[in-house]
């Protein structure tokens, strides 16, 4: 030390070797070998005036708070050359803290133009499905250029990718896929009810039909009957005779799997009467979202009536409701088997907020 004192010009250099030994005493003394050596060190360092002082070193739980208030006071010190760096650091961690905390839709940072938009639509639903709904409305960007990215997977064959979820929640077009998906989605739920022996299942499919239109045909078993639900208005007999004959010919091809599986009524299908659904709100075939309410129908119908959604204007809001619970009940189903994939990249893409989040600051 005196040396150090002397490249220092210290004035009494020279004189600190003839000082005399003092050994100070402390009541905090213990013949225990102890790891706070270094906290009461730095508190002498701190404190000592060269008297005796009173403290509360002697108390476990407080030099745990020094050992904190210590490092604190190094890394905020003037003297830190990494002072700067550090402090961002911490502002960066306290933000995805609080994003890795966040319990509440009210939190949640919103990525897609449909949710920034449509965020009342979904008030009433889980931080989880807002999630979802988000990450697969995106804004392609350069960022995430993938529309064709596979988010769902059913059956052997049937898969919907984003841009079909983009169609849907903001065209209000269905594609054929989605319609399939969601097809055998609701006949898989049928077949899984309880219900009493002479309680047959009923079973739902979609069809397409010219020029992207859509329309459901039920093969009501309960009443014997082929309900035809349709939200198109035709004007004549001789318009809907062509639909009339698809209809037929595919309950014909239907009837040929039905045998396959055994279905007690399969012989009697062709017998059963084709019976229009006369349904509120049907309209010119233009523009007139027959995907929409072909899903709501397989959905809801109940082989008696239709359900009424009013007019598309009156009902804009409720419709896209129903598109975004139809979305997420495919999606975070068991029978999609890209259901782990998906969550997983919701997870990703949430951490990638966070981290944005935390560059902007």
């Amino acid at each position: 030390m005196s040396n150090f004192l002397k490249r220092i010009n210290y004035e009494k250099a020279d004189e600190i070797l003839d000082y005399e030994f003092d050994e100070v005493k402390f009541k905090w003394k213990t013949p225990k070998y102890t790891l706070d050596c270094g906290v009461f060190t730095m508190m002498h360092m701190l404190c000592f005036t060269g008297e005796p002082f009173d403290s509360d070193l002697d108390l476990g739980n407080r030099r745990k708070v020094y050992r904190a208030e210590i490092c604190v006071a190094l890394a905020l010190a003037e003297i830190n050359t990494k002072i700067k760096s550090l402090v961002e650091r911490v502002s960066r961690l306290r933000v995805v803290r609080k994003l890795e905390q966040e319990k509440e839709v009210k939190d949640m940072i919103y990525v897609s133009d449909f949710l920034k938009t449509h965020k009342k639509v979904m008030e009433n639903m889980s931080l989880k499905c807002n999630q979802v709904i988000d990450y697969l409305e995106i804004n392609d960007d350069e960022n995430f250029p993938n529309k064709s990215e596979v988010v769902g997977w059913f059956g052997e064959s049937i898969g919907i990718i984003r841009e079909d979820c983009n169609t849907l929640l903001n065209e209000w077009k269905a594609s054929t896929n989605l319609i399939t998906a969601w097809s055998n989605h609701l006949n898989n739920n049928e077949r899984k009810k309880e219900r009493s022996e002479n309680d047959i299942v009923r079973f739902f499919f979609g069809l397409d039909f010219m020029e992207d239109h859509y329309f459901l045909a039920v093969i009501n078993f309960k009443n014997e009957t082929i309900d035809h639900l349709d939200n198109t208005l035709y004007e004549s007999t001789d318009e809907y005779e062509p639909v009339q004959s698809f209809i037929l010919e595919t309950i014909i091809q239907m009837q040929k799997l039905f045998k396959k599986r055994k279905h007690p009524k399969a012989n009697d299908m062709l017998s059963y009467k084709l019976r229009i659904i006369k349904l509120p709100f049907q309209k010119e075939r233009q523009e007139n979202y027959s995907g929409s309410y072909l899903k709501l129908h397989m959905k809801v119908y109940d082989g008696v009536n239709g359900i009424g959604l009013g007019t598309i204007k009156e009902e804009f809001q409720r419709l896209t409701h129903h598109h975004i619970k139809i979305l997420l009940e495919l999606f975070l189903n068991d029978n999609n088997q890209m259901q782990e994939k998906l969550l997983t990249n919701v997870k990703k893409r949430e951490e990638k907020k966070a981290q944005k989040a935390c560059e902007e600051l």
